[in-house]
């Protein structure tokens, strides 16, 4: 073997070297980046739900805070405690009518005491 040889047999072991390597370090590399994708997939998906819960909260909570709604709920309530003896239309008209600023409470004869009548 002469000297061209010798060069050209290492030369082919050092590329194949070089080339094992490079693969080695890509299938690693692409391991990562699959992990990752992985993780960023479960990140997005995480997010999603925390918005949609945030968002059904947020709605919930806004709905639930609505004085006109709380005070037309109360005048309900007010009437199944009371029934005929409690106008609960009467309560309700009141409620849109100065919007849910006057909310009745059903144990408080001072905030039911319009929206109640002598039943004979």
């Amino acid at each position: 073997m002469g000297r061209a040889g010798f060069y050209d047999f290492h030369a082919k072991r050092i590329n194949a070297a070089t080339n094992a390597h490079i693969d080695k370090l890509t299938r690693k590399l692409h391991q990562k980046v699959d992990f990752f994708a992985d993780i960023m997939g479960s990140l997005k998906e995480v997010l999603l739900l925390v918005g949609v819960l945030f968002l059904f909260n947020y709605i919930v909570l806004h709905v639930d805070a609505n004085p006109i709604g709380v005070c037309i709920r109360n005048c309900a309530q007010c009437k199944k405690m009371f029934g005929p003896y409690f106008e609960g239309q009467l309560c309700a008209d009141a409620c849109v009518k100065f919007k849910g600023k006057i909310i009745p409470d059903c144990e408080d004869i001072g905030s039911i005491a319009p929206f109640l009548n002598k039943f004979d």
